[in-house]
């Protein structure tokens, strides 16, 4: 804020200063530079947020899907028939999600008592979000 005196001279004759004072045009346009940089700062912190917890919100649901999977595996006998070497997928859309959600599990015999099962969960069409999880059966250990 600016103050500019001027001289001036009263009804008696004596020199009166005037003052007047405000905010000139460069003032607020630096201000208004300001904040409108501190508004576009904060705006990309909130877009970064929602996004951030997008990505979070997805992983979840990718590691629940995957958890109730392995889950189902482990039920299995270790002879059972969903249990033999390969590679299969399903699309999920249940539960109340928004997209789908591709598992994809492969099972491999390591030897004639253990076999490994490999899954992966991602949202369709974005396998580089996947989450992945192994789980080991030993037909000795029952489990």
């Amino acid at each position: 804020m600016k103050t500019r005196t001027k001289d001036r001279r009263n009804e008696s004759g004596l020199d009166k200063p005037l003052q007047t004072s405000g905010f000139s045009l460069i003032d607020l346009l630096v201000a208004s530079a300001l904040i409108a940089i501190l508004v576009l700062g904060l705006g990309q912190i909130l877009l970064y947020s929602r996004l951030s917890a997008f990505h979070s919100d997805s992983r979840l649901q990718s590691a629940v899907l995957a958890s109730r999977r392995l889950e189902l595996f482990r039920s299995f006998s270790f002879t059972a028939g969903d249990l033999q070497d390969g590679t299969d997928s399903e699309v999920n859309l249940s539960d109340g999600m928004d997209r789908p959600f591709v598992v994809r599990w492969t099972v491999s015999d390591e030897s004639p008592e253990l076999k490994a099962v490999s899954l992966q969960c991602f949202p369709a069409g974005r396998p580089e979000r996947a989450v992945r999880f192994f789980l080991y059966l030993d037909q000795r250990l029952g489990f």
